[in-house]
């Protein structure tokens, strides 16, 4: 029988340890376990960024946690009824990605509503649960695109001022990342797949079979029958480069709040963030 070489062994518990980051609750670090725990947090132990800020300073974790609750239920209020109005108004055209993913964001952030009422006035305790890190997944998907279509609209698209544009191309990813810097779930790099692979699939699956049922382009800089190839490349090139740019951002955002509720639990001599 052959014989597993230093090479091949490494490779091998390289590749486990990537599996297992993917997997519900494989985060390599996570904030200490609070009292009040997000348990849209997927993890070990959970943990909050706003309950570990809360302990450091001395705030009643109660007070922080009614803030993240307050917010949630505003902010899935606000989506609902601005995708309510949108949709009323005939201005929720499903034809173009802005407002398939901006009905996926109003969704999850809906969701996130519901699941901090149930862990602040229900559950009080952390679970671990496969939700949550389908719930993470989803919210670093729409945000990614929701940054990357945000700036794609100014930079490229917009024409005429109006608010269900700013609505819909600038406060979603306002709201969202905001979301993000309040909260405990831990993005990550494997989940800058999903969040490509979605817009892909809008591209690929649907702006290119209706171009050739309907002979129009969703977006007109798509559209390669007057352009040279030159440009195509270089505008599929530039999206791809641009979306992965835009994920690394929400990611990046993420560990900017791990860092700074490490630092403030540090200098209150409080703990530090635990290592899987």
């Amino acid at each position: 029988m052959r014989t597993w070489t230093t090479a091949r062994t490494r490779a091998y518990t390289l590749a486990v340890a990537a599996l297992r980051r993917l997997l519900p609750g494989g985060e390599s670090r996570q904030l200490p376990p609070m009292h009040f725990v997000d348990l849209t947090a997927a993890g070990r132990g959970g943990g909050g960024v706003v309950a570990a800020s809360a302990e450091a300073t001395g705030r009643p974790w109660r007070r922080v946690r009614n803030v993240l609750l307050v917010w949630r239920v505003g902010l899935a209020a606000w989506v609902v009824g601005t995708l309510s109005w949108l949709a009323a108004s005939d201005r929720l055209d499903m034809v173009f990605f802005t407002s398939v993913n901006y009905s996926a964001l109003s969704g999850v952030l809906f969701w996130l509503a519901c699941a901090t009422v149930f862990a602040v006035l229900v559950a009080k305790r952390p679970h671990r649960h496969v939700l949550w890190t389908i719930t993470v997944v989803g919210v670093q998907v729409v945000a990614t695109n929701a940054l990357f279509l945000d700036v794609v609209y100014w930079a490229l698209l917009y024409d005429t001022f109006t608010f269900s544009g700013l609505v819909v191309h600038a406060i979603n990813a306002v709201a969202v990342l905001i979301d993000v810097a309040l909260s405990s779930y831990h993005l990550r790099w494997a989940y800058l797949i999903p969040s490509a692979a979605v817009a892909l699939l809008w591209v690929f699956g649907f702006a290119w079979p209706y171009f050739a049922a309907s002979g129009n382009w969703v977006y007109d800089f798509l559209d390669y029958r007057n352009r040279s190839a030159g440009y195509m490349v270089g505008i599929y090139l530039g999206m791809t480069a641009w979306h992965l740019v835009a994920g690394s951002m929400v990611v990046g955002l993420c560990r900017l709040r791990d860092w700074a509720a490490y630092r403030r639990r540090r200098r209150s001599g409080r703990g530090v963030l635990a290592s899987a």
